[in-house]
C-alpha cells in the first residue's frame, strides 16, 4: 500500500494545528483513511523548523522552500502567511501534489485566478481550510435547509466577533490582516455553503484608529443578497471587547429558522413553524439539536462529548485525506476558495466605493 509522504509550509498556529489532525485522527476515527508519513516541515526561523521536526516526528526540516519541494511529497499543506500562498501552490500543483491550502486562498483575486489557471487538467485533490463547513452543526443545518422541511431561506445575519486587536492576542500576521479577508472568508463561505451563490453586496468598513494602515480594517458590515432571493447581514470585527470567537449564524425560512453558535457548537436550535400551535404554546419553540460528536466516521471519545474548535479542522482534513485515497474531488476546493476571495474583493471595493457591487 501506498505511503503519503506529507509536507507542511508555515508551523505558526494553523501549521501546530494541522499536525495535530495528522496525530489525533487515529484516536477519534480509528486510522488515518491512507498510510502518511510526515515528511518535511518548512518554516522561519531555523530554530522554529528544527524544533517543530524534532517535537513533531517530521523526518527533515528546512527554511527553504525550493529546497523543501525536492522530498518527493505527496501531500502539501500550505500554512504560510497569506501573501506566500500562491508560490507554495503553484510549485505543488507543477509537481501534481495534492494540496490543502488554508485560508484565504491567497491576499488578492488576480493571484486566485491564476492558481485555476494552473489547476485545469490536473489531477490532484485540492481543499480550501474553510473548516467551519465540517462541524456538526453546521453540516445538520445544512441538511435540513437542503431537505425543504421549513422552505427557502429569506433572511440572515452571519457575525464573527473578537477582541484580538484591542488585546494583541493573535498571530502577527492575523493582527495584520484586516476582517474581511481573515474573517470575512468564514462568513462568506458559511452564507454559500448554506444558501448558494451571492448576487449583489454593500459593505462598509470601520477603523478604531484612523491611522491605522488603511488595508487592515478593524471591522466590516455588509448587506448581501443571494442568487436564491435571500437577504441578509454579514459582518466581523476585531474590537469587541468580551468576544472570544463568537461567530454566530442565524438563517430564516419560509417555515422556520436554524441558529448555532460555533464558540458553543454543540447544539443546532431549531424552529419549525410547521409544529402545532396552540394554548401555551402548544409545540411550537425553538428544539435544541444535540450535535456534539456525533460525525458518523467518529468512534472517539463518544457521540456524547463535544467535538471542540479542533473538531473541525480534524474532520476537514480526514475527509480530505479519505477523498485523496478514494481519488474524489475534496470541497470546498482552491476553486472555492478563488470563488470566495472574488467575494472578498468586492467586499472591499464596495466599502471604498461606497456602492452595490454585483458578484
Amino acid at each position: 500500500m501506498k505511503t503519503y509522504n506529507v509536507g507542511i509550509v508555515g508551523f505558526g498556529f494553523m501549521g501546530k494545528a494541522h499536525t495535530y489532525a495528522y496525530k489525533a485522527i487515529p484516536f477519534f476515527y480509528g486510522r488515518l483513511p491512507i498510510d502518511v508519513k510526515l515528511k518535511a516541515v518548512c518554516t522561519l526561523p531555523k530554530e522554529a523548523a528544527q524544533k517543530a521536526a524534532e517535537d513533531f516526528g517530521f523526518e527533515t526540516w528546512t527554511t527553504d522552500v525550493k529546497e523543501f519541494f525536492e522530498n518527493d511529497l505527496d501531500i502539501v499543506h500550505v500554512c504560510s502567511p497569506n501573501d506566500t500562498h500562491k508560490e507554495v501552490i503553484l510549485e505543488a500543483l507543477k509537481r501534481n501534489i495534492h494540496v490543502y491550502c488554508e485560508k484565504p486562498l491567497t491576499d488578492k483575486y488576480e493571484d486566485a485566478m491564476e492558481i485555476l489557471e494552473a489547476l485545469k487538467g490536473k489531477n490532484v485533490v485540492n481543499r480550501i481550510g474553510f473548516h467551519s463547513r465540517f462541524y456538526p452543526c453546521a453540516i445538520r443545518a445544512k441538511e435540513i435547509i437542503d431537505s425543504g422541511r421549513i422552505g427557502n431561506p429569506i433572511g440572515f445575519h452571519i457575525r464573527y466577533y473578537t477582541m484580538n486587536r484591542l488585546e494583541g492576542t493573535a498571530s502577527p500576521n492575523a493582527l495584520a490582516t484586516g476582517a474581511i479577508i481573515d474573517l470575512g472568508c468564514h462568513l462568506t463561505d458559511m452564507a454559500r455553503y448554506l444558501m448558494g451563490d451571492f448576487d449583489s453586496l454593500f459593505a462598509d468598513v470601520k477603523y478604531l484608529n484612523e491611522n491605522t494602515q488603511k488595508s487592515a480594517e478593524d471591522a466590516f458590515f455588509a448587506i448581501v443578497k443571494m442568487k436564491n432571493g435571500a437577504e441578509g447581514v454579514i459582518e466581523a470585527s476585531k474590537i469587541a471587547y468580551g468576544a472570544n470567537n463568537e461567530y454566530i449564524v442565524e438563517i430564516y425560512c419560509e417555515k422556520g429558522a436554524l441558529k448555532f453558535d460555533i464558540e458553543n457548537l454543540d447544539w443546532l436550535l431549531f424552529y419549525d413553524a410547521n409544529d402545532r400551535p396552540g394554548p401555551y404554546g402548544g409545540d411550537r419553540g425553538y428544539k435544541k439539536i444535540e450535535c456534539f460528536n456525533r460525525y458518523p466516521e467518529r468512534c472517539f471519545p463518544s457521540p456524547r462529548h463535544s467535538p471542540g474548535w479542533l473538531g473541525g479542522h480534524l474532520h476537514s482534513i480526514y475527509s480530505f485525506l479519505k477523498a485523496i485515497g478514494e481519488n474524489q474531488t475534496a470541497a470546498p476546493s482552491l476553486e472555492d476558495g478563488a470563488y470566495i476571495q472574488n467575494v472578498l474583493d468586492k467586499l472591499a471595493k464596495s466599502a471604498k466605493e461606497k456602492r452595490w457591487i454585483t458578484v
